[in-house]
């Protein structure tokens, strides 16, 4: 048969590209427990609290486990499972088995089996027209089977009811309620079939929507508010297994609205979803279990190490079931998430574990856990240590904010002086340069101080993040002091500036300078004083008497003497010549005087003084000329007198004229008349 054989090349193919893709959690998530079979295993379903699991596989036997993993039985049907479900009263299994040989070769067709909880077959249908049942999913009141092209409902007494038609060759069936969803087979393939991308949404036998994917849908699920679908393999016309190469699951509301979708890392081969539809498992051909919430947050990713073929949810999303193609059966509880977000991030998580803590990761972050109450810690360097109680159950993401209250800082204290001390809030803590000192947080005062030092240098600082502090402190030295006592009247000069006479005392800054004293009569004094804070130095200069100055003073001296005599002679001859001049200028002074007659004797006497000063003049009498002198000025006195007294007479006598010519002659001519006659 060619499905059939196509069937097999699928089945090897798919565990080809099974390659691992592993992704451990932190922490790992570990199933309940794990029990292994002889066969592959492509069916699977857990009771609705996890009280049990039951399997099918290659080999064409239904096994059962109790909730602690123990077989309680198997049964063989003959051909394979290629689907199983538990019926709504929560205990009976009904499996859709496909086809088997029977011992003559002969095929033998689909058959649906009805059993119970105890293994007790409740009834049986085998297809009486050459069925292939690829799926079979247990409705409220109804038994869906899929089926070559067509929908087959059964009652739960094994009546076969109605028959519909689909556009899917193969189906595979998931039903809740009135809604049914239909997808295509993972198992089954013809070559012809061209319907494998279709998802069809049906509400009761009217077809609601028809939608169509870029892949193969190879599983399908459906809740009372949402439809899930997954993405793999399909069989194209020449029979060769192929894809895209991206697979998703998706979720859409039963509405048809897109909810979302996430990329898987290899083919998918089976979804499931819980009655509410808060979470969502996906298995894929890389051995990948998948776990979501119905937001699409990743709420665990796991690796069983072979091709997942079939997975299952409890009714109450606390249990996951999943069957691999190496014959593993696994019960797993359904994990929730814990994350933490931190103020400031970047700490490190721990969790408790068996009474250890154990690193999870850096913040933000998140990790899944199984259900139950958890002591959280998080710490970081500088910072308050925290511990929280989380609790969790199957599908949260609980979600901690944690503020993180700042326990300590760093500063580092600098100087312009190695050495000095560092005082924090009144406690010596070191000498500069002090690096990475740890401070607690706060407001604190630093103090730096060095010997020889004026003044402290204060800062307060405050410490609210661990970034280190830094503190630069410049100490200003103590003046030192330069006393320079003698020689007495010595010029002072310091790296060149002029520093007044000694005695004298000089504060300046600690420091090398070069200091000059300078004195007549001295040779310079030259020296360099290095001094330090607060540092008094006297200084003793020896001054050496310069020789040459004294010589060069000396000769100065006779020549400005020998000056001085030639000045005093040329003054003096200067002065002679004047007095000469100026005896003969008063002679001549008193001649033009207007004198009476009276005084013509003593201009003859000055006249004759005249000859007598010429005479002195010219023998160079100095004495003579002085006598002269005061004889000359004697006798011009007198004429200034005589000249003085003349003028007075003078002007007396003319205003008695005129007076007398102003007074009028008796019987003389009257006012008007002769006017004019003297």
């Amino acid at each position: 048969m060619k499905w059939r054989t196509a069937f097999i090349i699928g089945i090897v193919l798919i565990s080809l590209l099974g390659t691992a893709h592993a992704e451990a959690s932190a922490p790992q998530i570990t199933p309940e427990w794990t029990y292994t079979v002889n066969t592959e295993v492509y069916a699977i379903k857990v009771g609705p609290n996890g009280q049990y699991v039951v399997a099918g596989g290659k080999n064409g036997r239904i096994y059962y486990f109790s909730w602690d993993g123990r077989p309680i039985w198997d049964y063989l049907t003959g051909g394979f499972i290629a689907s199983l479900d538990i019926a709504k009263d929560g205990k009976n299994i009904v499996a859709a088995v496909g086809y088997d040989t029977n011992r003559d070769g002969s095929p033998e067709y689909g058959k649906i089996i009805y059993l119970d909880d105890r293994k007790h077959v409740l009834w049986t249908y085998t297809s009486q027209t050459k069925e292939f049942f690829s799926s079979v999913s247990a409705g409220q009141d109804r038994i869906y089977v899929g089926s070559e092209g067509k929908i087959i409902r059964f009652s739960y007494t094994g009546s076969r009811i109605a028959t519909n038609l689909v556009g899917v060759d193969l189906p595979e069936v998931d039903a809740y309620g009135n809604y049914l969803a239909v997808s295509h087979s993972p198992w089954f393939y013809r070559r012809d079939d061209n319907e494998y991308s279709k998802l069809f949404l049906f509400s009761g036998t009217f077809l609601k929507s028809t939608r169509e994917f870029d892949d193969a849908v190879v599983g399908t699920a459906i809740s009372e508010k949402y439809y899930a679908a997954v993405t793999g393999l399909h069989l194209d016309p020449s029979g060769k297994w192929t894809g895209s190469g991206n697979y998703y699951a998706y979720l859409y509301r039963l509405s048809g609205e897109f909810v979302w979708r996430y990329k898987l890392d290899a083919p998918a081969f089976d979804v499931d979803i819980t009655p509410s539809g808060n979470i969502i498992a996906v298995g894929d051909t890389g051995g990948n279990v998948y776990v979501f919430n119905e937001n699409g947050y990743l709420l665990w990713k796991g690796n069983v190490g072979s091709p997942v073929y079939a997975v299952a949810l409890s009714q109450d999303g606390n249990y996951l079931a999943v069957g691999t193609k190496d014959g593993t059966v696994a019960l797993f509880r359904v994990p929730g998430v814990i994350q933490i977000l931190t103020d400031p991030s970047d700490a490190q998580v721990y969790l408790m574990e068996n009474g250890e803590y154990t690193r999870i990761g850096k913040t933000p972050v998140a990790f899944a856990v199984l259900p139950g109450t958890y002591a959280v810690k998080v710490a970081k360097e500088y910072y308050h240590t925290k511990v929280v109680e989380v609790s969790v159950s199957p599908g949260d993401v609980v979600k901690e904010y944690i503020s993180l209250p700042l326990a300590n800082g760093t500063i580092n204290v600098y100087s312009n002086v190695d050495g000095a001390q560092v005082v924090i809030d009144g406690i010596p803590v070191g000498k500069t340069p002090l690096l990475n000192y740890t401070i607690p947080a706060g407001d604190h005062n630093v103090t730096v101080r060095a010997n020889g030092f004026c003044g402290d240098y204060r800062e307060e600082v405050s410490i609210n993040s661990p970034t280190p502090v830094a503190v630069t402190a410049r100490l200003e030295p103590c003046p030192a002091k330069l006393e320079i006592n003698e020689p007495s009247g010595a010029e002072v000069y310091v790296d060149g500036a002029y520093y007044g006479t000694a005695p004298t005392s000089i504060s300046i800054q600690p420091g090398s300078y070069e200091v000059v004293l300078k004195k007549e009569g001295r040779k310079d004094y030259t020296t360099t004083v290095s001094l330090g804070p607060g540092e008094t130095r006297e200084l003793l200069p020896n001054m050496q008497v310069d020789p040459v100055y004294y010589g060069v003073r000396a000769a100065a001296g006779i020549a400005v003497l020998i000056v001085l005599l030639l000045l005093v002679k040329a003054y003096r001859g200067y002065r002679f010549r004047t007095s000469y001049k100026e005896l003969l200028a008063m002679i001549d002074s008193a001649k033009r005087k207007n004198v009476p007659e009276e005084a013509g004797e003593i201009l003859e006497v000055l006249e004759g003084k005249r000859k007598a000063v010429e005479e002195a003049y010219h023998r160079r009498d100095r004495k003579g000329l002085e006598r002269l002198r005061k004889e000359i000025a004697a006798e011009v006195q007198r004429v200034i007198e005589l000249s003085g007294q003349y003028r007075n007479m003078k002007e007396r006598i003319s205003r008695d004229i005129m007076s007398l010519l102003n007074q009028p002659t008796a019987g003389g001519p009257s006012e008007g008349e002769g006017g004019n006659e003297e």
